[in-house]
């Protein structure tokens, strides 16, 4: 049953890409040009047990190089795939890029995805959010998601609630789940918006009926809390309370009077040197919302670091129960990790697990400062984790800790469970 499922998850996410390539196929004047590419959408999706992606390839090829604009995206689709070729990003882009000159706007919301897609660094993010910002401004409504996305996150942009959420229900109106969903999550909590449980009640029960994953999860995990408080759900619809009110439940208070940078907004430590670690701290691990303005939740930390030359290593606790091995290495702007996996949310898990993703959540980097008051000596700063399912960074962190001892401990503890990451950054 698990292989039948995979197989039918792949075939869905096959179909939604060979839909961006076949949009508006039909709508050529031409009537050798359609049947040529209606061939190769046959060799694409099979159709009559003709499947064969390496002849789509050629056909759509052929196609681009006498230079039919839809064909032109296909074939850079298919490099970026990999899909009838080897994967080539290079020739990817030149294709995407050639459809678009002559013409066919959702190349540009196809080059977004492309650097999304790929997106090594910050500046593909960048580059991605221009070609989705032209792609709307040009009127592919397919950008609509794409851009408010990554207005959403702040992925190469300035992260906007507000922006992202106008988009998402434009996006909706025009069918997309993901959007749906999105925007339910804006309203759910306040993102950009009021607060309204109604509203997003609304958009996350629409997006359910359309299949999509995250929003059925949603409403599952909102009948398990029902079921738990009432011990009956009825079968009905979802509870608006437990999609909207109970899914924020409210934060102890953070005791950080006595600590510098005290305010609960995160703080975005510059590029600098890093400081001598050596020794054992305890304080604070907060994750905030995208926008940096809401915490979503706080743990106790605690740190044993040691150094060896320009190398860190020691040992990282939250609230008792979550063990990893500390391993960093000093730049001269900032510590870099390696090995190190950080335990992603269950419900994310479970989601990607089922579509057969990858939901590791990696240590990246870490830029701290120390500061002394009175004889007390702080260690403070920014943790980026970076979530491989999304090929993206994972929401912000602040780290608040006082040192108890200085020097650390050269001895890892002893662990009930550690999390490697087996890709070293």
């Amino acid at each position: 049953m698990d292989n039948l499922n995979t197989k039918l998850i792949k075939m869905k996410i096959l179909w939604i890409f060979l839909l961006l390539i076949y949009t508006g196929s039909m709508a050529q004047t031409n009537t050798d040009t359609t049947r040529t590419v209606d061939s190769a959408f046959i060799y694409l999706t099979g159709t009559y047990t003709l499947y064969n992606p390496a002849k789509a390839f050629a056909l759509y090829m052929q196609r681009a190089g006498n230079g039919e604009a839809k064909a032109m995206n296909a074939t850079g689709l298919l490099y970026a795939k990999g899909m009838g070729t080897d994967s080539n990003f290079a020739s990817a882009v030149y294709w995407l890029k050639q459809a678009a000159a002559n013409g066919y706007t959702k190349a540009y919301t196809n080059l977004g995805m492309v650097y999304k897609h790929r997106a090594a660094d910050s500046t593909d993010f960048n580059t991605a959010f221009q070609y989705f910002d032209t792609a709307l401004r040009l009127g592919d409504t397919s950008a609509f998601f794409a851009k408010g996305y990554m207005l959403y996150k702040g992925l190469g942009c300035n992260q906007n609630y507000a922006d992202a959420l106008v988009l998402f229900e434009q996006a909706a109106n025009a069918g997309r789940a993901d959007a749906m969903y999105f925007a339910g999550l804006c309203f759910r909590n306040g993102y950009g918006v009021a607060a309204n449980a109604d509203s997003a009640t609304y958009y996350i029960n629409l997006s359910a009926q359309h299949g999509y994953s995250f929003a059925l999860a949603a409403i599952a995990a909102a009948h398990a809390a029902d079921s738990s408080s009432s011990g009956n759900t009825g079968g009905r619809g979802i509870n608006r309370n437990s999609i909207g009110n109970k899914a924020k439940p409210k934060l102890p208070a953070i005791a950080t009077t006595e600590m510098p940078d005290a305010s609960n907004i995160y703080q975005k430590i510059p590029p600098q040197s890093v400081p001598d670690m050596s020794g054992i701290y305890e304080g604070n691990l907060i994750k905030y919302d995208y926008s940096g303005k809401k915490i979503l939740k706080q743990t106790r930390l605690k740190l044993n670091v040691y150094k060896f030359g320009n190398t860190l290593q020691g040992d990282w606790i939250e609230n008792d129960s979550i063990y990893i091995s500390l391993s960093a290495k000093e730049t001269s702007k900032e510590l870099v990790f390696g090995n190190m996996q950080y335990p992603k949310e269950k419900l994310n898990t479970k989601i990607l697990k089922t579509k057969g993703g990858d939901n590791t959540v990696w240590f990246k980097s870490a830029r701290m400062h120390t500061e002394q008051k009175g004889n007390s000596i702080y260690l403070c700063g920014n943790l980026l984790l970076f979530d491989n399912s999304y090929n993206e960074p994972d929401k912000p962190v602040y780290l608040k800790l006082l040192q108890t001892q200085k020097g650390g401990v050269p001895i890892t503890m002893n662990k009930p469970s550690e999390y490697i990451n087996p890709i070293k950054l």
